[in-house]
């Protein structure tokens, strides 16, 4: 019976072992796709600035054209 459960505690051990490498491999792919992510919303958000700004000017450009 002792043998039964040092087998049987061995492969719990062995198994938490391969679940924590698997949770760590996890955690690098997350903060690789995280600084990627940031990246492409920085991207983002200065591309939207830069087109509202132009379409703010625009905008008002064609309406001072009307007003005439």
């Amino acid at each position: 019976m002792t043998e039964d459960i040092a087998r049987e505690l061995g492969e719990i051990s062995a198994t938490l072992k391969h679940m924590k490498e698997v949770q760590e491999k996890q955690g690098e792919t997350l903060a690789t796709v995280d600084s990627r992510l940031r990246k492409v919303e920085t991207r983002s958000a200065i591309n939207g600035a830069i087109t509202g700004g132009v379409m703010a000017v625009a905008v008002t450009l064609i309406k001072d054209k009307f007003k005439i």
